[in-house]
């Protein structure tokens, strides 16, 4: 259902009760419908699942080819053991546009962290870069739907900008935030949170 500002959908869970899922993504273009898709889909698997924070190292491995070619070092700094309750498609969606953002945009020869700690009732992940870094002027603009941001990365690379507005939308699905800390020329740091599950901690032990 649309109501002119965003879309909401109701689905079934598994155990019979309903749920919905609501996108401030507005169908706006053929980039802009294929989000919405993308949002609807995983919606419906968008269920009380284990998502173990050692898995984002299947994720990193993905981009060891492509970083390779512009001898780009990636790094992860994980702890052990830190579950969380969260949709593994979701989190991996975030994952994958982060850390092919920090690819894009270092320069040959540079490092990327990827890191994630506990800190009270959450985990605080980061994808850390040391490449071109975003103006002071255009950090609003990167999860805003209704303002464009997209530039060349160190190879000429493109991109239509929406991928980190999708990484807002699943991030806020988990009740999480996300925040970038960049310098020009300098590098990037963006941030995510998620909510940290110490019962399921307690059984891992």
């Amino acid at each position: 259902m649309f109501n002119g500002k965003k879309w909401t959908l109701l689905f079934s869970k598994p155990n019979g009760q309903f749920a919905y899922f609501e996108s401030k993504v507005l169908v706006v273009s053929l980039s802009g419908f294929i989000i919405s898709l993308l949002l609807f889909s995983l919606a419906l698997s968008l269920l009380d699942t284990r998502y173990r924070v050692k898995q984002i190292n299947k994720i990193t491995v993905l981009y060891d080819d492509i970083a390779g070619q512009k001898s780009i070092s990636i790094k992860n700094i994980l702890p052990d053991k830190a579950p969380v309750f969260a949709d593994n498609a979701m989190i991996n969606t975030i994952l994958r546009n982060l850390i092919s953002n920090a690819v894009k945009f270092t320069m040959p020869g540079g490092k990327i962290i990827v890191s994630a700690m506990e800190k009270q009732n959450e985990i605080i992940c980061s994808v850390s870069d040391n490449g071109l870094g975003i103006p002071k002027n255009n950090i609003e603009k990167l999860f805003r739907i209704d303002q464009s941001y997209s530039t060349a990365g160190t190879n000429e690379e493109t991109g239509t900008g929406l991928g980190l507005i999708l990484c807002k939308e699943f991030v806020e699905k988990h009740n999480g935030k996300i925040w970038v800390d960049s310098e020009e020329q300098k590098g990037s740091t963006f941030y995510f949170t998620l909510p940290y599950n110490a019962e399921l901690q307690e059984k891992n032990q």
